[in-house]
């Protein structure tokens, strides 16, 4: 719905890997729920961790070989999905807000549907808002 009405943005989600109790099959069914029908942009994936006085600390734990199995994978997806995001936009002029910092003579920036983009450092370009057409 968000994009029927927005267009193609950038949204991100947060995924827990390894919420206790979690079995494969639900693990699958998210994997992909993510990858075949919402696929965002973006998955910021944490591996749960056990918070004392909780009611999940309770709950039947996941092996912390298979949450960081889990979470490699919905990583990798989400290299994939952000790849195929950023690829949609090739060749298309987007606005870039340039930062002040430098690395290895390269300064960063981000177009408005976050899209990181690299060009030689100037200086002149710290907080303007250029053009540019995404390779």
């Amino acid at each position: 719905m968000i994009r029927e009405i927005m267009g193609d943005v950038f949204f991100g989600i947060d995924v827990i890997a390894g919420f206790p109790a979690e079995t494969d099959e639900c693990f699958e069914e998210c994997y992909k729920f993510l990858a075949e029908r919402i696929r965002p942009a973006y998955i910021h994936v944490f591996p749960y961790s056990v918070r004392k006085d909780t009611p999940a600390a309770l709950m039947p734990q996941i092996q912390d070989c298979i949450k960081t199995k889990r979470a490699h994978r919905l990583m990798e997806l989400c290299e994939t999905l952000y790849a195929d995001y950023v690829n949609r936009f090739k060749g298309t002029t987007q606005k870039v807000l340039f930062e002040s910092s430098q690395k290895g003579g390269m300064m960063y920036g981000y177009t408005g549907n976050y899209i990181k983009v690299e060009r030689p450092y100037n200086r002149s370009l710290i907080g303007q808002i250029v053009d540019v057409v995404l390779p």
